[in-house]
């Protein structure tokens, strides 16, 4: 009887660990409320890393100025289809690619676009800080480090360099 209470109780120890950690690593893939980014609202801390393994916040980059995050991956046919449509890119806004990290390619002049930074996604931040992640992601932070705007996937031609011009270019 005492050996089967051991049993049971060893069996119940086991699926509670089993339980705790699988919803632990469910958790962490469950975006946190104060994480997403949101149209109207200042970037939420989104921490990327360069290639030299230095860490960088997307809110706190290029601070007073007007920039572009742009959330890509070399092999992403809808990145490959996009992302040269925001060429040429305004001198008046700054450009930021964040690579997925599992991608191996080279991260330098994605699609023969210019960009100023080049970080790497280690954490998995664009699948922690939307709801439904897509790529690419394209954010148009203010000068006040508010997301104004964005676009995920793909569209119609044209219609991504007209934002972004029309972001460049604010009408008064």
């Amino acid at each position: 009887m005492n050996l089967r209470r051991s049993l049971s109780a060893l069996v119940l120890l086991v699926l509670a660990t089993l339980t705790v950690g699988a919803a632990w690593k469910v958790r962490h893939k469950i975006p946190r409320r104060d994480s997403l980014v949101r149209v109207g609202q200042p970037l939420p801390s989104l921490v990327v890393f360069d290639r030299m393994g230095k860490a960088f916040d997307l809110s706190a980059m290029e601070p007073g100025k007007r920039r572009v995050v742009i959330f890509y991956s070399p092999s992403c046919d809808v990145c490959q289809k996009e992302l040269p449509e925001l060429s040429p890119f305004p001198p008046e806004l700054t450009a930021i690619y964040v690579k997925e990290e599992k991608e191996h390619a080279p991260v330098d002049d994605p699609f023969g676009m210019e960009a100023t930074n080049r970080l790497t996604d280690r954490n998995d931040v664009l699948k922690r800080a939307f709801m439904i992640p897509g790529l690419p992601t394209v954010l148009f932070i203010d000068e006040h480090g508010i997301v104004r705007d964005g676009l995920v996937g793909a569209h119609a031609t044209g219609s991504a360099h007209q934002k972004l011009e029309q972001f460049a270019h604010p009408k008064v």
